[in-house]
């Protein structure tokens, strides 16, 4: 009869995500990540047809009708499971080997586990191996198996291999297939980092401690050995420098900075941000799924705020509101972090009888009380317009009065007045409401310098009562030269007659009687060019209300230097340029029946 052949072929199968693929042999390592994976090294069992006549390997002598037959029904297969490429610190190992038996006609086949050193050149050792193996579990007919062997791979990690056999144990016809599969999974440790976030820059110190409590450390700080489960103690460190900043931590507690908060964020790959604590001391406890995480702790920019004071013509730095609170200026430095907000006042002050009001912001915002939010460190200055203060009530630093009435003299109208006590206080300006022709009018009489403290008019006498006289108010006025302001108005109570003839004493405007004046005429200043001061004089023939202005060469009205009824006579008139530029100015003089114009030149 002639031999039974049975064919058997024992397939080696890598197993990928459940994706099957053959004959390959790959190791795969991917930290911290489940992956099922196969060793298949070295297939090299004999698979050939054996000769009957020389070589007795996988024969069965069998008797049939007293005749005896070696049939060929055992053929076997060895395999060499490298197991030197899972990882040394992998953990949570898992070993599964799986087996399908297929077959056109009923049959099995078992899985060994073979000695250690096996000489896969030697057939017949490898042959008489599988024989003698050590039996695992047997496959039946395509039915597959799925069995867990992780400690018998765990016994053999340390030498680096196992050595695995088939072997068909059934001697029906037919050909069948065998598929064996080492299926090993395993977790390795997590690789995170802790770092710092200052705006995008990740440097610094940063306090990290695995399982301990944190120690200071350079961010970014890599923890490399992390398991899931493992708790990651984290520190951010304050008072942090970097572009020119400090930066804090801030908390949730904090009620002066209610926003921009700092907290500690988890990201894992693409752009999903976990925040997972706002303690500025957290612990945060590893997870499956954590491997290349980052561990953000975002510090804060401190914006430090300075608020200054600027008032014209002194450098006295004044207080400020900051915070609802008056502090000296320029203040310190206001510690504000970012995209927080503070409130800050402008407040009126009052330095050498010269009352300084807010105007605006350095830059340009007018706003008072202003609120401000912080972005970088800054200095934003109150502006002030400065005005005299120049009274005789409350501050009484002016003291404005007259001459009185001498019995049986006649004698001018005279005003005395102190001298303001600023330096930047350059001139007075005297005023007067009088009843001109039945109509009351206030009008500019003489402006005089700094150091002069009285004024005579030339216009009115003295009278001795209010039944003798008519009420005549008078007031100067302090000009502040670096705002040019002049203080608020204020007029004392002189009771006095008009003067038919004027006769001015003072240094300012002087009148000279002459025997008979027939025509107007207006003079040339003297001195031009000039600097400051210079005389201009005019004559009228007859009693008129006179109007002596000066303008600039744009046409603008500079000074009022006359502006008030005259008798006939020659006047002189102090113009003073002390506040004014160099350049050409015009001098016009109007009279009811009068008009002229003239020329000079201010040269400083």
């Amino acid at each position: 009869m002639k031999p039974l052949l049975k064919i058997a072929f024992f397939t080696l199968l890598f197993i990928l995500n459940n994706k099957i693929i053959s004959q390959e042999y790959e190791i795969y390592k991917f930290a911290g990540t489940t992956r099922a994976v196969e060793y298949v090294v070295n297939e090299q069992a004999n698979t050939g047809t054996f000769n009957a006549s020389t070589i007795d390997y996988g024969y069965d002598e069998t008797s049939i009708y007293g005749t005896t037959y070696k049939n060929r029904y055992y053929f076997r297969k060895a395999y060499k499971f490298n197991l030197t490429d899972i990882p040394s610190n992998a953990y949570n190992l898992t070993a599964y080997l799986e087996a399908y038996y297929g077959d056109w006609a009923t049959g099995s086949a078992m899985i060994k586990v073979l000695t250690d050193n096996i000489n896969y050149n030697d057939d017949a050792e490898v042959y008489n191996s599988v024989a003698a193996g050590s039996k695992l579990f047997t496959v039946d007919g395509e039915s597959g198996t799925f069995n867990d062997y992780t400690a018998l791979i765990n016994s053999k990690r340390s030498q680096g291999y196992i050595n695995l056999g088939c072997m068909l144990n059934e001697n029906s016809y037919g050909k069948g297939n065998i598929s064996l599969l080492l299926k090993i999974t395993y977790d390795t440790p997590y690789s995170l980092t802790a770092k710092n976030d200052m705006s995008g820059y990740n440097g610094g110190n940063i306090g990290v401690g695995k399982n301990v409590s944190a120690t200071s450390k350079t961010s970014p700080n890599t923890i490399s050995d992390a398991y899931s489960g493992d708790n990651i103690n984290l520190l951010a460190y304050e008072n942090q420098s970097y572009g020119g900043y400090n930066w804090i931590w801030n908390a949730p507690e904090e009620n002066e900075a209610p926003n921009n908060k700092s907290n500690w964020v988890k990201k894992v790959g693409g752009t999903v941000f976990t925040p997972f604590s706002s303690s500025q001391s957290a612990s945060y406890p590893v997870i499956s799924g954590d491997n290349g995480a980052n561990l953000t702790g975002y510090l804060k920019k401190v914006c430090n705020l300075t608020f200054t004071n600027s008032f014209n013509g002194i450098s006295e730095p004044g207080v400020i509101k900051v915070k609802d609170l008056t502090v000296s200026a320029p203040t310190a430095q206001y510690p504000i972090v970012d995209g927080n907000t503070i409130k800050v006042e402008a407040i009126t002050q009052t330095f050498y009888d010269v009352k300084y009001t807010f105007s605006h912001w350095s830059d340009g915002n007018t706003q008072n009380p202003r609120f401000i939010t912080a972005n970088s460190t800054a200095n934003f200055t109150a502006v002030y317009v400065g005005t005299p203060v120049f009274t005789n009530f409350y501050i009484n630093n002016r003291n404005l009065h007259s001459n009185t009435y001498i019995q049986g003299q006649q004698q001018l109208v005279t005003l005395y007045w102190n001298q303001h006590q600023s330096s930047n206080v350059t001139a007075y300006k005297v005023r007067r409401g009088a009843n001109i022709n039945n109509v009351t009018t206030w009008n500019i009489i003489a402006t005089v310098s700094s150091s002069t403290t009285s004024y005579t008019d030339s216009d009115f006498e003295i009278a001795a009562s209010k039944s003798t006289g008519s009420i005549v108010m008078y007031d100067v006025k302090a000009y502040y030269s670096p705002d040019q302001t002049v203080s608020v108005n204020e007029a004392i109570t002189v009771y006095a007659n008009y003067a038919p003839i004027q006769k001015i004493a003072n240094s300012d405007s002087t009148s000279t009687e002459l025997p008979v004046i027939n025509e107007y005429a207006l003079n040339s200043n003297y001195p031009n060019p000039f600097n400051p001061t210079t005389q201009i004089s005019y004559q009228i023939p007859e009693n008129s209300f006179v109007n002596l202005v000066v303008y600039n060469a744009l046409g603008q009205k500079v000074a009022e230097l006359v502006n008030q009824e005259q008798t006939s006579g020659k006047y002189t008139v102090k113009f003073d340029a002390s506040n004014l530029p160099s350049g050409v100015y015009i001098y016009k003089l109007q009279t009811e029946k009068f008009s002229d114009v003239k020329k000079m030149l201010l040269t400083k």
